[in-house]
């Protein structure tokens, strides 16, 4: 099976446009992002639009699947943390430029004619633990009242969404927030790396593929995200995929009540 890959930097604006979607498939972990990894990301933001570097701020690569099925659904098979983290940043953007339509435009795809909203345009596939949370999230009118309650320990996108609320609520006070979307929007980029194949089930196994590379490779996927991956695929040549997905949630899910971490289960 020849790997054919394209990559292209883009700007936030033009990943988040338009009617492509992004999808996170069943064998992905569930968002994992804690407050220490979004302070790191927003410090950086921070630091990148003070100093104002006409290059723009650059933050890594992406890798994508696609399928002539489904041209504008692109499979994420890296990138699902920052990317989810984006668009929450984005929510939080939106309860401070409520007028730009840039940013509605980034967090939902939306009707040319009529403005209303069609998707999410970032979409997490049913099967993945806790992502009902992401839904309930996008659908908040966001306020600091909102933030003072208390917040499900198993939430992260609300916690994160939360923290990045108070740091943008501070900057506004001295600082036009307006200013700072089109920085994150124009100025700031990434490298999709995108693999596509004529059906569906094609290109999720040039997916797979790739997924399983990139652990090769020594970046941040763990042995548990590649046996996860392995017995998905599996599964789908066994029309399995839904009663693997839910055995394997409850099997991380028990993992996960005695503290013990699942990597280390598979640790080689």
């Amino acid at each position: 099976m020849a790997l054919t890959l394209n990559a292209e930097q883009k700007s936030i604006y033009n990943i988040f446009m338009g009617k492509c979607q992004y999808l996170i498939p069943p064998y992905q972990r569930p968002y994992s992002w804690q407050l220490q990894h979004c302070k790191k990301l927003f410090e950086d933001l921070k630091r990148e639009f003070y100093n104002e570097k006409k290059e723009g701020y650059f933050l890594g690569n992406i890798v994508l699947a696609w399928s002539v099925e489904s041209r504008d659904v692109f499979e994420v098979i890296d990138g699902q943390q920052r990317l989810t983290t984006l668009l929450l940043l984005l929510k939080v953007l939106l309860a401070f430029d409520s007028e730009n339509s840039n940013i509605k435009n980034a967090i939902w795809i939306v009707d040319e004619r009529s403005k209303k909203i069609k998707d999410e345009r970032l979409r997490f596939s049913d099967y993945v633990m806790n992502s009902h949370f992401y839904k309930e999230v996008l659908e908040l009118n966001l306020d600091s009242d909102v933030c003072n309650k208390e917040i499900d320990e198993q939430n992260l996108f609300m916690q994160n969404l939360c923290y990045f609320y108070t740091e943008i609520e501070e900057m506004s006070q001295y600082e036009k927030i307006e200013n700072f979307v089109d920085f994150l929007l124009y100025d700031v980029s990434l490298l999709p790396i995108e693999t596509g194949d004529g059906t569906a089930k094609e290109a999720r196994e040039k997916a797979l593929t790739i997924f399983e590379t990139i652990n090769n490779r020594g970046l941040n996927l763990s042995n548990s995200d590649i046996f996860k991956a392995r017995l998905y695929e599996m599964a789908l040549n066994e029309l399995e995929e839904e009663n693997f997905i839910s055995l394997w949630n409850k099997f991380e899910k028990s993992v996960n009540e005695i503290n013990y971490s699942i990597d280390n289960v598979f640790y080689i």
